[in-house]
């Protein structure tokens, strides 16, 4: 599946989202976003964010190097051996789409391999 297949596949409102999210990403670096059946990933080495299918929107899910309490985030899951913990939160419209969530994928992105430095 193609990246344009794959937004063509999403409600007006979950193509409004990913469009808007993925307009932040050159800001960011170089990211790979790759299609899936569940939504989109968001790569530079390894994967950093996600964005899940809902029915109200997208699920947002990055990866970031410390636990974040912020309450749009949902309590992150601390696994023992992983140096990345996952946040995540809804984001129902484009307007979700702000300068907070472009700071989490900022974050995740550098606390990537590929990424250290970057950001």
């Amino acid at each position: 599946m193609t990246l344009d297949e794959r937004l063509a596949s999403l409600d007006p409102n979950q193509r409004a989202i990913c469009g808007a999210v993925l307009k932040l990403l050159p800001r960011i670096g170089e990211v790979q976003v790759e299609p899936v059946r569940v939504g989109l990933f968001l790569k530079h080495g390894s994967v950093f964010a996600s964005l899940r299918l809902r029915r109200a929107g997208m699920r947002l899910l990055v990866m970031l190097p410390r636990p974040l309490d912020h309450p749009r985030l949902s309590h992150p899951r601390i696994s023992r051996g992983s140096s990345r913990i996952p946040h995540s939160t809804t984001l129902r419209g484009r307007e979700d789409v702000d300068n907070t969530v472009m700071s989490w994928l900022a974050e995740s992105y550098a606390s990537t391999d590929g990424g250290r430095g970057q950001v």
